[in-house]
């Protein structure tokens, strides 16, 4: 009797992970390297630089006098929900203000969503450090491309390198 219980409930589990769905690993949609100005927006402003890199073969280098915000990435990605992860380097010298990355969402319906993500700010000098700003689209909201800009609140230079847009399907 015991053994047949045990039979039944190892069968039962079997059959319930196969029928079960399984959620998709995170996955990287874009990378940037930033060791040249393919898919730079702001070509006349953002510069490779060779001598400075978090990775080893450049960065794009930004020299501001004033506050600005800088679009630099633009990742066109007709999708659905899912919870987008960007992570990049950055490297601030003799910054006077914040400097911080933002990713805007455009939908197809033309609406448009900034995650909060003051936090990541630097401002002095620092040498590089990894920042990563997350959000989460909701099933059934369509976006239709990603900007990723660099919001300049002060005067000074703003290196960024090895920039990773992830994706992770919502859980069912």
């Amino acid at each position: 009797m015991k053994r047949s219980l045990l039979v039944l409930a190892v069968a039962a589990l079997v059959v319930w992970m196969g029928c079960s769905k399984k959620v998709e690993p995170p996955k990287e949609i874009q990378f940037f390297n930033c060791d040249t100005l393919d898919g730079v927006l702001t070509e006349g402003v953002a510069v490779v630089d060779t001598q400075n890199s978090a990775e080893g073969t450049g960065s794009l280098k930004i020299a501001s006098a004033q506050p600005v915000t800088l679009p630099l990435f633009e990742i066109k990605m007709p999708g659905d929900g899912a919870k987008f992860t960007l992570r990049y380097k950055m490297k601030v010298k003799d910054y006077s203000g914040d400097a911080y990355g933002q990713l805007d969402f455009n939908y197809g319906s033309g609406g448009k969503q900034q995650p909060n993500n003051y936090p990541t700010a630097m401002g002095g000098t620092s040498d590089w450090q990894q920042r990563e700003i997350s959000y989460t689209v909701q099933r059934g909201q369509k976006v239709s491309s990603i900007v990723f800009s660099l919001i300049l609140n002060g005067s000074g230079t703003v290196w960024v390198d090895d920039v990773h847009l992830i994706r992770a399907p919502l859980p069912e």
